[in-house]
């Protein structure tokens, strides 16, 4: 029977990272999974999908849809999608600077679904169909009805994909592993319906690690990142933390903190283990730790580099 397993990491908390050391631990080609490296900012960019086909892992599926009903749905969403980023682009664009930031980034991610649209089903598409649901922390109304019409179809048309997706490797028998920022709930529609053997696991944050995660996810990703920008602890409870909104639908946790600033070998074991890669831990381990370790410790230089100040505080409060 396949496994399906999902595996949710804040912003800014090492999906990449993880995606390399964990989820394609046995890789023996890293040109299959990888995009690239920048080592100034220590940013990795790697496949956080993996489907076991055969003896090698890939990051998509091969077949031909024989859902006739979902290649119909195909046709009918796309002058949908077409509509609602127009709506969403055409929408107090003006007098709200933070829609322009985020638009930066959420355009482009609706452009690349509604271009690669037939091909929804094959993969994971949540970062990028997340652009198309949460607009709203944006703007300072309350979309209308035909809008909220409109969300609802695509998010119940990405949720047939995801599930036509899953039905695909349940036929085959391919195990399904992803790395995600957000919940599936969240990024593709809050009526998904989970299959079977579909465990999950979701990173912890407390207030000062959020901090950190938020501060390296916009350097990293250069999100109208300044130097001048703060970045406070926050004052609620690890429970009452935004950042840690999923943990409530996953099966089990793990702490960034553990894995990271204590370089914990049972906590970094079980990312390994979820992944079924326990043995490969176990055959590694001295290797394994060195990396966590190295990997956090470039992270502290980067922040030293980019916001001294946060940096200090960390190293102070921590």
């Amino acid at each position: 029977m396949a496994e399906f397993r999902e595996f949710y990491v804040p912003a800014g908390a090492g999906s990449n990272f993880l995606a390399k050391n964990c989820m394609w631990a046995d890789a023996k080609d890293e040109e299959n999974v990888a995009y690239s490296q920048d080592d100034t900012i220590n940013e990795f960019c790697f496949r956080r999908q993996r489907v076991d086909i055969g003896r090698r892992g890939r990051y998509t599926l091969d077949y031909n849809c024989d859902d006739v009903d979902l290649i119909s749905e195909t046709k009918r969403i796309k002058p949908i999608l077409i509509g609602l980023d127009k709506w969403i682009n055409n929408s107090n664009v003006d007098s709200n600077k933070d829609f322009h930031i985020h638009n930066s980034w959420a355009k482009p991610a609706r452009n690349y679904v509604i271009g690669d649209i037939d091909n929804a089903w094959r993969r994971d598409f949540s970062p990028w169909t997340f652009a198309f649901f949460h607009f709203e922390h944006f703007l300072k109304f309350e979309p209308p009805q035909n809008v909220k019409d409109m969300v609802t179809s695509v998010q119940d048309y990405f949720a047939k994909c995801r599930e036509y997706y899953f039905k695909v490797c349940e036929q085959h028998g391919h195990n399904s592993f992803l790395i995600s920022h957000n919940h599936v709930y969240e990024a593709i529609s809050p009526r998904f319906q989970l299959p079977k053997n579909f465990k999950s696991l979701a990173i912890e944050l407390d207030p000062i690690t959020e901090m950190m995660c938020t501060a390296l996810n916009e350097i990293k990703s250069n999100q109208q990142f300044s130097i001048r920008k703060q970045y406070p602890i926050s004052s609620n409870t690890v429970d009452e933390l935004y950042a840690n909104k999923y943990l409530k639908f996953a099966d089990d946790k793990v702490s960034y903190r553990k894995i990271f600033f204590e370089n914990d070998r049972h906590e970094i074991m079980k990312m390994y283990e979820f992944f079924d890669n326990k043995a490969y831990f176990h055959k590694n381990r001295v290797q394994i730790m060195k990396e966590f370790k190295e990997y956090h410790d470039n992270n502290m230089k980067v922040m030293k580099k980019f916001i001294p100040k946060h940096a200090k505080k960390i190293n102070n409060e921590k």
